[in-house]
């Protein structure tokens, strides 16, 4: 008898985001960028973010700097570029994207937190594979993993003429993102500035006084659903060495309204869950976590 060994193997390719675009297409009436912008980057004032091969883009942009006559250096490109419309669609649904930094940095912290989607989804989008080619990296469910400075990072680059890297720290609850506008420059040149401004966050916490392990070191909380109608997860990492727990949600005028003790199985990460939300009035609410009696990390939540 002959068994078939599952084999993860791992190659880049944008078919499915060319696919899913059309799936969103058939399905909403909308193109994908439209809906990207309504259900995402508008209600999380992301205003920055934009494809101009498909829309107008409204802020000044940086001009990209290519060598066009071949002498070697690099010439302003900006009006060759931005009109080259053929090139910057062929990203498609896969890319091709303008933004600032900061809304990209915004972007990547919110969908990492676990804000937009649940927590096996993103559990799924972050099992990764060996990636050959890519330098001491695994790829997941389009997000590379890789170790900075000793620290986990999600993230990813990309490269059309201008270079982007962008990675999520989840021990930090900490995003960097890095641009440049120098053609002769890619995505993997950048990935040394973000080990550099890692180092230098991680510097400024440790000059900081009079702030409490947990308070220095942890994440802030991931809570989903939010809004929330019945149940709530709450979700983090790293707080393994403590005993209890303790998840209380209170109203915004600091009156406690539910709480809930658990006890910690040792776990790097943890999932605990408030349920029969249903009673409490729709409205605004602070989720706070506790370890061992030590408030840890707060977060603001609602309840439709």
């Amino acid at each position: 008898m002959h068994h078939n060994n599952l084999i993860r193997a791992w190659s880049y390719s944008n078919t499915n985001y060319f696919l899913l675009a059309q799936i969103i297409r058939e399905a909403t009436g909308n193109y994908f960028y439209q809906e990207l912008r309504n259900r995402f980057f508008a209600p999380l004032a992301m205003n920055t973010i934009a494809t101009p091969s498909f829309e107008s883009i409204s802020s000044p942009v940086a001009h990209v700097w290519m060598d066009l006559n071949g002498d070697g250096v690099n010439d302003d490109a900006h009006n060759f570029y931005i009109n080259y419309l053929s090139l910057n669609s062929a990203a498609g649904a896969a890319g091709g994207y303008f933004a600032t930094p900061t809304d990209v940095t915004r972007w990547m912290r919110t969908y990492m937190r676990g804000d937009i989607l649940s927590a096996a989804t993103m559990s799924e989008a972050k099992t990764t594979v060996a990636a050959p080619g890519l330098p001491s990296t695994t790829y997941g469910l389009g997000l590379m993993r890789k170790f900075f400075a000793g620290y986990e990072g999600f993230g990813h680059g990309g490269d059309l003429a201008y270079a982007a890297s962008s990675w999520y720290f989840p021990l930090r609850d900490l995003s960097i993102t890095v641009f440049t506008n120098d053609s002769k420059n890619n995505s993997w040149t950048l990935v040394p500035v973000i080990t550099v401004l890692l180092k230098t966050y991680n510097n400024y916490l440790a000059t900081l006084t009079g702030t409490s392990e947990l308070a220095n070191n942890q994440l802030e909380l991931q809570t989903f659903p939010n809004p929330f109608v019945d149940d709530l997860q709450v979700r983090f990492a790293g707080l393994e060495h403590y005993k209890q727990f303790e998840i209380v949600l209170c109203n915004t005028l600091g009156q406690k309204v539910v709480a809930k003790q658990f006890s910690n199985p040792g776990q790097s990460e943890n999932i605990l869950s408030l349920s029969g939300l249903s009673h409490i009035p729709g409205g605004i609410y602070l989720v706070s976590l506790y370890a061992d009696g030590n408030p840890v990390a707060t977060k603001r939540v609602v309840r439709l």
